[in-house]
């Protein structure tokens, strides 16, 4: 229904071809429109958690097929495509969120050699704080827009990775750590970071 609403009002909606590119946004950042991605990536964690993925040799052979041509397709869509492109709102951004998912069923359930890269200490942290990352960037984006012009694009990047990298670590240790450490105490449960392996942060 999600998937079928993003197509339906970008397909339907009478914008010229200026006010269409604006819209993508609005169709990019609504839950409305965007649940369909997000659910995706649920449930391949429940595949993940509940353990359903079949463990037979065809079937693994089968991941494993296509966990490579998802890590194709996105390193392809990664260097050649943006957001606001119009395929995306046609049914692309469905196709995306597939790979993704694939992807990380793929790495969980029958991980590739290549995993052991993703094991560095340094991408483990950078996995526990992504979440944070995700959440600082983007204002931090949009609100140092203006001043690309006076210290360039460069300058200006530089300047919201590392400041959004800040607010994560800090989110992480002051936020995210205690309030799961207090939800894990409540359950009697051990804290999450000692429960999920490597690869899986």
């Amino acid at each position: 229904a999600s998937a079928a609403l993003r197509v339906g009002l970008f397909t339907l909606l009478p914008l010229s071809r200026a006010e269409k590119r604006t819209y993508t946004m609005r169709l990019f950042m609504g839950l409305d429109t965007h649940a369909d991605t997000l659910l995706l990536g649920c449930l391949a964690g429940l595949v993940v958690a509940w353990g359903v993925f079949p463990q037979t040799a065809g079937w693994r052979r089968g991941l494993h097929v296509a966990g490579w041509l998802s890590l194709a397709g996105l390193a392809t869509m990664l260097m050649r495509s943006h957001h606001e492109q119009y395929s995306y709102y046609y049914g692309l951004a469905v196709v995306l969120a597939l790979m993704a998912a694939i992807l990380l069923v793929w790495w969980m359930v029958a991980p590739p050699c290549i995993l052991k890269f993703f094991e560095l200490s340094p991408l483990v942290g950078l996995g526990r704080i992504s979440y944070a990352l995700y959440l600082f960037h983007m204002p931090l984006v949009q609100f140092c827009r203006p001043m690309r012009a006076s210290w360039g694009v460069a300058k200006t990047s530089l300047v919201v990775i590392s400041v959004s990298l800040l607010l994560a670590i800090l989110s992480y240790y002051l936020i995210e750590r205690p309030v799961l450490s207090l939800r894990h105490r409540r359950q009697g449960l051990r804290p999450v970071a000692d429960d999920v392996p490597a690869r899986a942060a």
